[in-house]
Order: C-alpha cells, then structure tokens, then sequence
C-alpha cells in the first residue's frame, strides 16, 4: 500500500540516504544533537523531565544561520520543544508552536504556509535575504491517532502477534499518509511561491518507533535499529542514493557546507559530524562512518556503536553486552557477542576512545516552574512515566 507518495517523489528529485541513524532515541536528545552537530554526553540535553535544557555555551545551527543574515523561523508541534522549556529557540527570530492532537500535520502546515508567505513578501523587498525555516512534524508518533483513517486492519491481512501491536501498525501507516500529503501541499506552496527550486530541502526524523519489536512499544528505551534508523532526503545536493551509512550529527556540516559557511574556532572544534556532500556527489555504497548512540531515559542507561555491518550494544543497567550482524540479522535477534569475543574488545575499544574524546557534561537542569499543562501534555504522548 502506498503511503508517502510526495515523499518518494521528492526523493526522486534529492538524494536519499539508505542508512541515516540518530544519536539518541527519542526527541529531546535527537534533536539537540540535529541542532549542535555533537553527542547527548557532551549537549547534557538527555532526561526526560522538563527542565532539562541545551546548554547555552553550545552553538545552534539557527543561530549560526542568524549570524549569516538569514531569517530564522521555526513551527514545532513537540512538547518538549516548546519555546522557553529546553533552550530551543536559541538562534530563531520566532518560534511557533502547535498541538499534538489529531489532525496535527495539517495544522502545522497551515502555519507554516503562512509563514512562508510572509517570507515570500519580505524576499521580494529584499532579494539578498535568505531564511532557513525548520518544520517539527509531530506525526507519526505514539499514541497513533490519526485524523484520517484510510487503512484498517481488513486492508492488512493477518500480521501475527497481539492485537494492540496489529492497531499500533495501522495507525502507524495512517498517521504517515496524513503526514505525507501536508508535506506535499507545503512543497506546492514553495513551487506556488517560486521558492523550491532554489531551497535546499531536508526531510528526515529525531527517531523511529518500535512497534512492540524487542518488548518495546514505544521509543527511547532501547538502542535497537527500529528506533535508530530514520529517514533521510535531502534536495538540493544532486539525485540519487548514498547506501552507506551516515548519523544525525552530519545534517548541521551539510547545511552549511550547502550555504558556503565554513566553521572556525569554537564551532569547528564543537561539531563532531561532517559534510555529506562529498558522499552525494559520488552516490558512495560505503562511507566509513560509525555511529554512535545513547539514551538515558528512565532507569536505562545505554550506548552502541554502529557500522555498516555491526552493531555493539552496551546495556548499563544490567552489565550485559549485545553484539549483531546487521547484515545477516537486519531484526537485530542473534546475540553474537559469545562467538566473537575479539569484534566485542574492538569496538568496546572503540567506544571507550570516543567517550575519552570529546567533552562530558553533567545535564542541564534548570530549577524553574514547570507547568503543569506541559507535563500533561508530555504524559499524553508517552513521556515522564
């Protein structure tokens, strides 16, 4: 069944990355990561309580595109990236925020297309200007409840397991249509505003979302790849595919690789992703690159390393080691760790090296009034159980 028509068309037109993987599981970490190009170890943005913030000493993708003279603005629909509540807003001239309630895309869309025609009159009067707008989609998302409902569990035939995982996969692909044609009504009003040909487009997610795989019917707990592997297209750097395995923390070296801004001082020394216009510009089947991810929420306590074959998998909380094949394992089932005890030490080794690298801070938790509409709203959708 189809579901992202306008996404598969924009990817026809951009570059899709076949293996993009995020730094954390779940939104508030991802997406901090997506902002400063760095690690949650080193942005301290990684327990679910409010309160938890960006440090401000790093510097946001926003904020270097501000000091470039390009307008910033932002429509987010996430709690947790609510302006004022975890230091989002750093570097944007306006950020707007919608709700989570079904219907969410569409609404979001609206905004955003609002803005952009306000954007198109300020272009007009100043054509130097540039605006970088970044567009937080809550949608697909638990608890899956989508305004339309296209497909029902007729329409997929037996999918085996428990029934709450057979509605959470239906909702699933339903929230992804309604998503799927507010981005294609949002890229009309570029083409209708004379604005796409020349934008640089990305489209990708802060994490994926486990469909009871693992014991996990959620996000954020667990380092397995249906949290960790996202989508990743970016218009504007060529056509066609890079099936070698890029990370989050390239997004932020791309776009301004993208715009001709080259990093110096402090932020070269901060961004610990790199360019992936020399990947696109060869359509590369292997990149080299490892990934490295992290995830604190709760009582979990978590890290992994990820090439384009293996995957290490180091679980705090229980003193246990995962070892996977991905290739001959894509479900991330067999524990090989016992039958390879010398991969085990390398990327163990590896690990260790990366942790020794770069910088280590404690979480930013910032002692304010926390309201309670927000934390409700955060309960809603799966958080601060």
């Amino acid at each position: 069944m189809e579901t992202t028509p306008n996404l598969d068309a924009l990817s026809r037109e951009g570059m899709l990355f076949g293996i993009a993987v995020v730094q954390a599981p779940w939104t508030k970490p991802s997406v901090a990561s997506f902002f400063t190009s760095t690690y949650a170890s080193t942005h301290g943005c990684i327990k679910e309580q409010p309160g938890s913030f960006l440090t401000s000493s790093l510097i946001t993708i926003a904020e270097v595109l501000e000091a470039h003279g390009y307008y910033t603005l932002a429509v987010n629909s996430n709690p947790h990236l609510k302006p004022g509540t975890s230091g989002w807003d750093q570097g944007f001239h306006l950020m707007k925020h919608t709700d989570t309630k079904p219907g969410n895309p569409e609404r979001l869309t609206d905004e955003a297309i609002a803005l952009l025609r306000g954007i198109s009159a300020l272009l007009e009067k100043n054509a130097e200007k540039r605006f970088f707008l970044y567009l937080f989609y809550f949608d697909p998302h638990y608890p899956f409840e989508p305004a339309h409902k296209r497909f029902t569990l007729e329409d997929y035939g037996p999918l085996g397991g428990l029934e709450g995982k057979r509605r959470c996969i239906v909702n699933y692909d339903n929230e992804i249509v309604d998503t799927d044609a507010a981005v294609g009504r949002l890229l009309a009003e570029l083409k209708e505003l004379g604005l796409y040909e020349e934008s640089l487009i990305i489209v990708t997610a802060d994490h994926g979302e486990s469909l009871h795989e693992h014991g996990e019917a959620n996000h954020g707990l667990k380092l397995y790849d249906s949290t960790l592997r996202i989508p990743l297209i970016i218009k504007g750097v060529g056509q066609g595919r890079v099936a070698g395995q890029v990370r989050a923390i390239d997004v932020m070296p791309t776009v301004l690789d993208v715009a001709g801004i080259r990093p110096d001082g402090a932020l070269r020394e901060q961004m610990k992703g790199i360019s992936l216009l020399p990947f696109a510009r060869k359509q590369a089947e292997r990149t080299g690159l490892r990934a490295i991810s992290e995830t604190q929420m709760r009582e979990c306590n978590q890290r992994c390393i990820r090439t384009e074959e293996y995957k290490l998998m180091q679980i705090f909380e229980h003193g246990v080691e995962h070892l996977y094949d991905l290739r001959a394992d894509a479900r991330e089932e067999e524990d090989l760790s016992e039958e390879h005890p010398e991969l085990v030490a390398r990327m163990t080794a590896e690990l260790e090296a990366w942790a020794g690298s770069i910088p280590q801070v404690e979480p930013v938790m910032e002692d304010r009034q926390i309201d309670e509409a927000l934390l409700e709203e955060l309960r809603a959708i799966g958080y601060l159980r």
